[in-house]
């Protein structure tokens, strides 16, 4: 189990798709839309972790053209959200301010996560090299590795926001006006794109 942890909280914590989703939707919303992300990015991973550990993932694998179009959902939803966080301008050419609720946030979140692919074959490739297969259930073993990786997940997902607001990454960014109004945009259509693309 120590082994999974270091491997897992090394891999969480390399900037990847999550954290830049985090970052993104913080310097979109500020605090609410970082917890609320946080939080349904966490949601989205226990989705897959049951979805893997009971074998439904295993069908989708068997059948590739399933893939593809959950590939391209998520993608979709991804450029989706791009064009919602796209600033709205008055008639005489300011922005407007855009007020989301925080449960808005962490559907998205959750929707974002558990339509990914790519979290889907990571847990089918990753997780079996720590399970024993003399032990006690390789369903219960699984079900325990995801949930610690959700666990981690949770704590490094939470760094980045801090870090975001806290720091002054967020106010040297919310500075610019370009910066507030286009980047958190920028940053989901990248991400949007990639899966797309992958």
């Amino acid at each position: 189990m120590g082994s999974f942890f270091i491997a897992s909280f090394l891999l969480l914590l390399s900037p990847g798709p999550s954290v830049l989703y985090v970052v993104s939707r913080t310097l979109e919303g500020g605090r609410k839309a970082a917890i609320a992300s946080v939080a349904g990015l966490a949601c989205g991973d226990v989705i897959q972790v049951i979805a893997v550990g009971l074998g439904i993932s295993a069908l989708i694998t068997a059948y590739p053209v399933s893939l593809y179009i959950i590939q391209y959902c998520g993608a979709l939803y991804l450029l989706f959200l791009a064009y919602k966080a796209l600033p709205k301008f008055d008639d005489d050419g300011s922005a407007t301010e855009k007020e989301k609720g925080a449960k808005r946030f962490y559907y998205d979140a959750v929707a974002v996560n558990a339509l990914n692919p790519k979290t889907t074959l990571f847990f089918i490739s990753f997780f079996p090299g720590f399970i024993d297969p003399l032990g006690a259930s390789i369903l219960l073993q699984f079900l325990a590795l995801g949930f610690l990786f959700v666990i981690i997940g949770i704590g490094t997902n939470s760094l980045y926001a801090v870090l975001c607001l806290a720091g002054s990454l967020r106010f040297q960014l919310l500075r610019s006006r370009f910066m507030q109004n286009w980047l958190p945009s920028g940053i989901l259509a990248c991400l949007g794109l990639s899966v797309l693309f992958r």
